[in-house]
């Protein structure tokens, strides 16, 4: 059963941004140019507006101080389990099969990447309930979600019910862009660089028409300030005289737009980029080994009490409220999510309502199956499948939020979204925030065909009068 878990003060700012959508006169007309405004941001996902709805999601401004707590727990507690997996050949094995050892760039996880902190931005996936923050898992690198984010807030902001708002209350819209470059630069600055670098997007040919239309909203806010920057296949690099260059400019920080487990397909196009990252030749603010913390298996460690990790107790304890039971999927014994042993496979064909089964590596959903909505056989044959096809985890369900979104569309119908809340980080600290709607699935990608991203304001205080 989802929840809904909104304060007076976030209700009250709802009532009263639906309240001005109500007093727009000409609502065709109004509406037509909104959504016309998405798709000039570019905020369109295959083909389609990425933004359906007409409100942001409006949340109470001290949240985000709550949230920060969790999220440097959590963040503590990556870290704390990144380093156990590297130091223990056994558990490493165990939770990451070959993926660390077997490829041609192991020796990179294990590289000091030059500037602390070690995830200089990353968005980690969760829920917000009324027992706080849930985080799902984390994703490391340019964090998807700044855009949308971004984008849809300079939209909303132009619309008339935002202006009825911000006379009533104080609304805060956090700009999540501005932060990954301030802190893509502080890496630069902490490896040892100086003034403005010359920065490199390294973006294979394969996925740039997946990641290009995101990416560029970070070139073009780079650009505004003063930041030159492109965005290059990794095999346009070249090494030579003890630097990296691209074509005849000197490339002083690089940002690995690509997934870990691509390191071995792409092979000698990137062998001149990661000889110059060994040779301290070049600043790569998403180091090989910041890929380690996306790794889904690190929510396994942390919330396995047979695993010791080198974190203070309060913290791991904090950490673990925050996220749910995790195991790598193996025929053992373990600890289940009530503290007592249970052999895993059994526990899992017995609770499937409760879990969800998902590739430990995978990303954009694929391959996730949620216990509750696959029937027992399917299940069980999911379980086995899994078995023999490199690492998966089970995790226990968080139920998606519930909330009434109005749909850009006349009269502005209410529908019921379930909804994530996915914290984006730069150096450690909550930048901002990336809302995915769904309306019919438990998984709120939007590769599903079925959701809406919208923007998060904070809102705090309240006027007289309503």
């Amino acid at each position: 059963m989802t929840e809904n878990v909104q304060t007076l003060n976030e209700q009250e700012a709802i009532a009263a941004w639906n309240a001005a959508l109500d007093r727009i006169e000409d609502q065709p007309s109004w509406i037509a140019a909104a959504r016309q405004a998405i798709i000039d941001a570019g905020l369109v996902f295959q083909g389609t507006p990425a933004c359906r709805v007409a409100r942001p999601r409006l949340m109470a401004a001290d949240q985000m101080a709550v949230d920060e707590r969790v999220i440097t727990a959590a963040t503590t507690a990556l870290l704390a389990a990144g380093r156990r997996l590297l130091a223990d050949h056994t558990l490493r094995r165990a939770c990451l099969g070959g993926w660390v050892d077997d490829g041609p760039f192991a020796d990179l996880f294990y590289l000091d990447p030059g500037y602390s902190p070690e995830i200089v931005f990353g968005r980690f996936d969760g829920v917000r309930r009324a027992d706080g923050l849930q985080l799902i898992e984390f994703n490391g690198g340019v964090p998807g979600g700044a855009a949308p984010n971004d984008l849809t807030a300079g939209v909303m902001q132009a619309w008339s019910p935002f202006r009825s708002l911000a006379e009533r209350y104080t609304v805060e819209v956090p700009a999540i862009g501005p932060c990954v470059i301030a802190s893509l630069l502080d890496a630069w600055h902490d490896f040892g660089g100086t003034g403005s670098p010359f920065v490199v997007f390294a973006v294979p040919n394969e996925l740039k028409d997946r990641i290009a239309p995101g990416l560029r909203f970070f070139l073009a806010l780079a650009a505004r300030q003063g930041l030159e920057t492109v965005m290059v296949d990794p095999g346009e690099l070249t090494r030579q005289a003890g630097a990296l260059w691209l074509g005849d400019r000197r490339v002083e920080v690089v940002v690995r737009v690509f997934f870990t487990s691509m390191l071995a397909s792409l092979g000698e196009r990137i062998e001149p980029l990661m000889a110059a990252v060994r040779a301290g030749e070049v600043c790569m603010a998403t180091s090989i080994r910041s890929g380690l913390y996306g790794h889904k298996s690190l929510f396994a460690v942390i919330t396995d009490p047979d695993i010791a990790l080198d974190l203070p107790v309060e913290q791991r304890q904090l950490a673990m409220q925050h996220i749910p039971w995790t195991r790598v999927l193996a025929d053992r014994e373990t600890t289940g999510p009530e503290g007592d042993r249970v052999k895993l496979l059994q526990y899992a064909g017995q609770h499937r309502a409760e879990l969800v089964l998902k590739p430990a590596d995978g990303t954009g959903g694929a391959g996730v199956v949620l216990g509750w909505e696959t029937a027992a056989e399917p299940w069980r044959d999911a379980l086995h499948h899994a078995l023999g096809q490199g690492v998966w985890i089970l995790q226990g369900r968080v139920p998606l939020t519930t909330e009434a979104f109005p749909l850009l569309e006349p009269g502005f119908p209410k529908v019921a979204f379930q909804d994530d809340h996915n914290p984006i980080v730069c150096n450690g600290r909550i930048a901002g925030y990336m809302v995915r709607l769904s309306a019919t699935s438990g998984i709120t990608n939007l590769s599903t065909g079925t959701g809406s991203v919208t923007a998060a304001f904070l809102v705090s205080g309240r006027s007289s009068g309503y």
